[in-house]
């Protein structure tokens, strides 16, 4: 029986946010987790470079978010994309309005200029603002954001393509990867360009991203040895959902609401020292911190006795996403929060355990393997026993309903397969058979 993973919890989002996800998703009868992974990455890039958490001194979460959804071409992700991104283009709609007055406005300014220079000073040309893109190479990207300090959504359709574009230009030999690993906590960085005498050079660059992916495409994640890229994005890979009919329509007080909700966030902006960006921190309430330490160390528990190794890392990012989602929620429930209350944290220590839960199945996915019930049960069992296992334990115990040895190490050899731990063979002291032992990882 295939591994069991949670639906996306829906009930953890503030009431716009969750009103518009149910009923989309009712809409389209799709998986509400579509919407919900989209529409929250939407909302993480609307707040953009305005706000952070503070979890202490030193130790300050922009609410950055790098998102997927796994899912076969016909399973609606697409609309689901399409649709949750309406605030978006909306906005981006405005601006390209305000840009051809703007732009009319310098032509004129020019005419005036070019008749008498004397007079008047070069009038600059203005500024196209944006908050989303789609298509880019990290130069033209950094140029955007020079230009756009609030931060930007990065939107793809079928998300492989941000990975294929990575130092497309440079025979893959650039530092794009990097670039974004250092856009993750929003670094400061510096371009140097061969079309400027000058590097551009970015305070707090901010870059939200979001898309969908096929589940044979997950390996492009991965690149060429392990560089933490793949742990810093969060994966949804639910069930499908058959395809049937439904009168199901998404209102337009709920998109409306939905919009308005992005356009409040939109709204916050941040304090400016010069080229600097500063931030306005959110704190934790005294019963929110409390909540997010007992959450903390939780996942630290977890780390540790974790099997697989490369969902350590995966699990330990985890940390950072519990304090973004917290703030995120709590600006979703009311833009003008001054603190993070107990709830933010509760709900986001719920959206916390859905990713964690979905990356165990995307990992099962890329190495080829699948994450069923016997291999649980056989590590829960391997974590229980707390040392090395025979196999003669491993029968005897009826692990995974193993009855005989032949079964007890077919189960050690796909336990070791999927990266669980290792088996080891044990030389007798009398010159008998090697006792075979299987080391659960962590252990």
């Amino acid at each position: 029986m295939a591994y069991n993973l949670p639906k996306f919890p829906a009930d953890a989002l503030p009431d716009r946010l969750k009103d518009f996800v149910q009923n989309a998703a009712a809409a389209l009868n799709c998986p509400v987790d579509f919407f919900g992974v989209f529409s929250l990455t939407v909302m993480s890039a609307a707040i953009g470079t305005s706000r952070t958490i503070r979890l202490k001194k030193g130790w300050e979460e922009p609410p950055v978010i790098y998102s997927t959804v796994v899912a076969s071409p016909a399973s609606k992700k697409s609309p689901a994309f399409n649709l949750s991104l309406e605030p978006v283009r909306r906005k981006q709609l405005d601006f390209k309005g305000e840009y051809a007055q703007k732009f009319e406005e310098f032509e004129w300014e020019m005419e005036q200029w070019e008749n008498d220079k004397k007079a008047n000073s070069k009038p600059q040309k203005p500024i196209f603002s944006r908050n989303y893109v789609n298509d880019f190479t990290i130069e033209a990207l950094v140029k955007i954001l020079s230009q756009n300090p609030k931060g930007l959504l990065l939107g793809l359709d079928e998300l492989a393509a941000w990975v294929k574009s990575m130092d497309q230009y440079r025979g893959g030999k650039g530092a794009d990867r990097e670039k974004w690993l250092s856009f993750w906590t929003c670094s400061p960085t510096l371009i140097d360009r061969a079309s400027a005498d000058e590097p551009i050079v970015l305070s707090r660059p901010f870059v939200s991203v979001t898309g969908g992916i096929q589940p044979d495409r997950l390996k492009l994640l991965t690149g060429p040895h392990h560089d933490g890229f793949i742990d810093r994005i969060l994966f949804s890979f639910p069930k499908p959902i058959p395809d049937k009919w439904t009168e199901n329509e998404v209102g337009d007080t709920i998109i409306n609401a939905y919009c308005d909700l992005y356009d409040d966030l939109f709204a916050l902006e941040a304090l400016r020292d010069g080229t600097h960006i500063i931030p306005k921190d959110l704190h934790l309430s005294r019963s929110a911190k409390k909540g997010f330490i007992m959450y903390y160390n939780a996942n630290v528990s977890d780390i540790e006795t974790e099997a697989n190794p490369m969902l350590k890392a995966t699990f330990k990012k985890i940390e950072a996403y519990m304090a973004r989602f917290s703030l995120i929620l709590q600006l979703c429930k009311d833009p003008k929060s001054q603190i993070i209350d107990e709830k933010s944290i509760e709900a986001a220590a719920v959206l916390a355990e859905y990713f964690k839960s979905h990356a165990r199945k995307v990992y099962a996915q890329i190495n080829g393997t699948q994450i069923n019930d016997k291999i649980l049960r056989a590590v829960a069992a391997l974590r229980s026993h707390g040392e090395p296992m025979t196999l003669r334990e491993c029968y005897t115990k009826k692990v995974a309903n193993c009855k005989n040895a032949a079964e007890a190490k077919q189960l050690f050899r796909e336990l070791t397969k999927q990266g669980f731990g290792k088996m080891a063979e044990i030389k007798s002291s009398s010159g008998g058979r090697p006792t075979i032992q299987f080391h659960l990882n962590g252990l």
